[in-house]
């Protein structure tokens, strides 16, 4: 005789432990099922596990071990950590044993609910560049985050070293519109939480850029300097690069661009953000973005777009709302500006299209 046989108490009832029905959240643990019953004196192989909603009717769901099944000395169990999600049922089939008059199987069911696993969703854009007095582009919700169960929320978190993440006052949407003031490469990720646990999103990369001219030119007081101090334009204003050679003579560069990032990313459109970081001492003649399937821009398979828009509220920088492109497509782009003395590009982007 088996040793747990004589805890069923009645023909019609089986003795169990935690076999109520499941609600859990994806990777967590269920409960821990027993059944205290053996076969016995019966044939072995006549207990039987059916399940509902898997990929078979012997086959539990995903992270489920069933232990001890036709074991006449342990008890039967049910335990694990679900990893797939759905509704899913288990009925337990036992003979009725000799000591209970013999008869018809004794069943037991029990149904699981595995709620979908947690994703973080993407936030966009993945890669951005900025400099002093440029405004950050906002951070857009891509794919949405999903699964767990109960209300979400949301929080935004930036760091210096993706170490150690400080949480972004205030910013509680799935969406994010910028107002700190960071001075330092950064990246920021969104945080989404419900009853099922936190899981992060993507990170977003954020780059600062800065002009640097290797020359000379005179400070307020006369004097001769490097390229790292401050210096004076023709109008004696101070600036960051140089302006004048220490005869006088005004200086002329190429312009200095930065190619900002990519937004309102579609299946077949996408706004490109760039701005003129330092126009060379002379006039910008043209200005754009350069789009192409090849990261090295070869001449057959590059659009020049330059009929941009400029920003209403930031001088120099401008966007371009982009259509037509093909979905699920990868791409390169890179703003462009000329002046008299050349033309020159900024950061190269890649993209994928939905």
């Amino acid at each position: 005789m088996g040793v747990y046989e004589l805890a069923i108490t009645t023909p019609s009832s089986l003795v169990s432990q935690n076999a109520e029905d499941k609600v859990v959240c994806y990777g967590a643990a269920i409960t821990p099922i027993t059944y205290y019953d053996t076969l016995g004196s019966i044939t072995p192989g006549l207990e039987r596990l059916h399940w509902i909603g898997t990929a078979d009717s012997t086959t539990p769901p995903a992270g489920i071990v069933v232990n001890n099944l036709n074991n006449p000395y342990a008890p039967i169990t049910i335990t694990g950590s679900p990893t797939e999600s759905g509704q899913f049922s288990s009925i337990l089939y036992i003979p009725n044993p000799e000591v209970c008059g013999g008869g018809a199987f004794l069943t037991d069911t029990v149904n699981y609910t595995v709620h979908p696993e947690l994703n973080g969703g993407l936030i966009e854009p993945i890669i951005q560049y900025t400099s002093t007095g440029f405004p950050l582009i906002d951070m857009e919700n891509a794919l949405s985050p999903s699964g767990g169960i109960g209300v979400p929320t949301y929080r935004w978190q930036y760091s210096y070293d993706s170490i150690i993440y400080t949480d972004i006052l205030f910013a509680d949407t799935s969406t994010y519109n910028h107002t700190e003031s960071l001075s330092n490469d950064f990246v920021l990720r969104r945080v989404y939480t419900n009853q099922c646990g936190t899981v992060f999103s993507n990170l977003a990369n954020v780059y600062f850029v800065k002009v640097e001219v290797e020359e000379f030119a005179v400070t307020t007081h006369g004097r001769i300097l490097s390229a790292n101090a401050d210096f004076v334009d023709e109008t004696g204003k101070i600036r960051l690069y140089p302006a004048l050679t220490h005869y006088g003579e005004i200086l002329h560069y190429v312009p200095y661009v930065m190619t900002n990032g990519v937004s309102q990313l579609g299946s077949t459109t996408a706004k490109f953000t760039g701005a003129i970081l330092f126009n060379g001492y002379d006039s910008v003649t043209d200005k754009g973005f350069e789009i192409s399937t090849d990261s090295s821009f070869p001449a057959g398979n590059t659009i020049r777009y330059s009929n941009v828009t400029d920003d209403p509220l930031v001088v120099n920088l401008f966007t371009y709302d982009v259509t037509g492109l093909q979905s699920g497509t990868v791409y390169y782009v890179r703003t462009y500006a000329t002046n008299a003395l050349g033309t020159t590009y900024g950061q190269v982007i890649r993209f994928v299209t939905k």
